[in-house]
């Protein structure tokens, strides 16, 4: 699962979207989209990524940050 927002300084939870992977596909994500590590929905997440020359990353902590936590329905499969 990528938890992902378009780029602006005042996001709020209400901006992310979730995205959901389950390997057969390859996820790109533009520069300054907002983005976390990916949450795997089993015990194991084997990831290969390839990223540009320059890669910045801030941390959020969604409770911290807003006072809350994202809800994300998972497929059934899972």
């Amino acid at each position: 699962m990528a938890l992902l927002a378009l780029p602006r300084d005042d996001v709020t939870l209400d901006d992310f979207r979730a995205f959901w992977c389950d390997g057969s596909f390859g996820l790109h994500i533009d520069p300054c989209v907002w983005h976390q590590p990916l949450f795997p929905a089993a015990d194991q997440l084997d990831f290969n990524y390839a990223q540009g020359a320059v890669h910045a990353s801030v941390g959020i902590d969604y409770f911290q940050e807003f006072g809350a936590y994202i809800e994300v329905p998972l497929p059934r499969q899972v």
